[in-house]
């Protein structure tokens, strides 16, 4: 018994040391505060000045639309007229009659443009030149293409014609001064064969 007095007297004042210590450290939390705040974040950048980009805009975006074609500089090969020009209708030819006769041959072509034109080969217009005259058909080459017109057929399309043709482009009916002879410079070589003569001469097509 008295050893069990004698440890309980000596673990009692150490106890009240710890209490001791334990007061004094909670009065120093009370006037020593602790910062645990976030620490600031770094500064970004700064915002962007509307007015001031504004006021070194070169005026062009406000100036035109972003996409208007006037935006921005002519860079295509051409006149911009040329270019944004509606396409010319392309030519119909139809065949009326073929005359084939002692060697010569001739065909009654119409383009849609006026009264039909007896034509040689080698003859035409703008850029086409009648190539061959046969009993029933007609072939004519047009920008290095063949396009074959059959007698009193559907009128056929060609390729649609230069926007501004040259000034020296012949007509329908070429002029010829007197004792002038029907120049061929693109005929084709037509072989003299045994026919007999041929004439289908339409007077009054069908349809027109």
């Amino acid at each position: 018994m008295s050893a069990a007095r004698s440890r309980n007297r000596t673990i009692h004042p150490v106890s009240l040391g710890l209490l001791g210590l334990a007061g004094i450290a909670t009065l120093a939390a009370g006037f020593w505060p602790v910062d645990a705040s976030v620490p600031p974040a770094p500064p970004g950048p700064p915002p962007l000045d509307l007015a001031a980009l504004a006021a070194a805009e070169t005026g062009a975006a406000v100036a035109a639309p972003v996409f208007d074609p006037e935006r921005r500089p002519w860079t295509a090969r051409g006149s911009r007229a040329d270019l944004t020009a509606e396409a010319a209708p392309p030519t119909m030819l139809s065949v009326r009659g073929i005359l084939i006769e002692a060697g010569a041959r001739r065909a009654l072509v119409s383009d849609g443009t006026g009264a039909p034109a007896w034509l040689a080969p080698g003859e035409g217009q703008g850029a086409w030149r009648l190539v061959s005259v046969e009993p029933e058909a007609v072939v004519v080459a047009d920008a290095g293409r063949r396009y074959t017109l059959a007698y009193l057929g559907a009128p056929v399309a060609l390729r649609p014609s230069p926007r501004h043709p040259g000034p020296d482009a012949p007509g329908l009916r070429p002029t010829l001064g007197p004792g002038e002879a029907p120049s061929r410079p693109e005929a084709a070589p037509v072989p003299l064969r045994a026919v007999a003569p041929v004439r289908l001469i339409a007077i009054d097509p069908p349809g027109r």
